[in-house]
């Protein structure tokens, strides 16, 4: 994965963000996003452990951007570009992020969790540690990314493609893979799926087919 270098905020960008964190209260005393950052040019920038929380980023270009540390959570990121952006340890929690494009990124240790990914391209991304609880990743294009100690908890896999992906250690309890594709080439040794999992829940497997119960068993030997 190649690594990003990124350039400082000119005076104009930090006004935008710092407008878009303001918070207006409502009649009801609920806090909103003041602005939308509708297609923003924000790509390459320094953005470490900023807090855009709840803002509307779609088709925002974030490509090779650091946001290393930054709470992201609940931002809508329809079609954004965070292709080689940095994202370790980022919060993501709730995000919204259909047709986003997210090839050879670094998302390590970042939270992903109940979060709606569809039809969304990872491809060559390093997600290690990723917790992917409880999200929809329909469509998803993880081919040839690194999901290394990832937790797929109860994730949703339908269609999504895995060709050269690596799950080793990946904890996979009541993950959806009934309709994924493109398992070749896949490392998958030692994905975590325990018999102490199936006696304290006998129906933890029921989203997932037999046969690639079948394929992981065979592996796991």
């Amino acid at each position: 994965m190649k690594g990003t270098k990124t350039k400082p905020l000119p005076q104009n960008i930090r006004d935008l963000l710092l407008d878009c964190q303001r918070i207006d209260l409502d009649s009801r005393g609920k806090g909103s996003r003041a602005r939308r950052l509708w297609k923003e040019s924000l790509a390459g920038y320094d953005l470490r452990c900023i807090d855009l929380h709840g803002t509307d980023l779609s088709y925002a270009d974030l490509s090779g951007s650091d946001l290393r540390g930054a709470n992201l959570k609940n931002t809508q990121l329809y079609q954004v570009n965070l292709s080689g952006a940095l994202l370790q340890g980022a919060n993501l929690t709730g995000t919204v992020m259909y047709r986003a494009k997210v090839d050879d990124a670094d998302l390590r240790g970042s939270i992903l969790s109940k979060a709606r990914v569809r039809n969304a391209t990872f491809r060559r991304s390093n997600l290690t540690g990723v917790n992917l609880r409880s999200s929809d990743l329909t469509g998803c294009d993880l081919r040839h990314s690194i999901l290394f100690r990832a937790n797929l908890r109860g994730t949703r896999l339908d269609h999504a493609r895995l060709r050269g992906a690596d799950l080793r250690e990946t904890y996979i309890g009541r993950a959806d893979f009934r309709r994924a594709i493109e398992f070749t080439e896949a490392l998958t040794h030692g994905m975590i799926a325990t018999e102490k999992d199936k006696n304290d829940d006998p129906g933890l497997f029921h989203s997932v087919n037999e046969k690639l119960l079948l394929y992981f068993k065979n592996i796991f030997k």
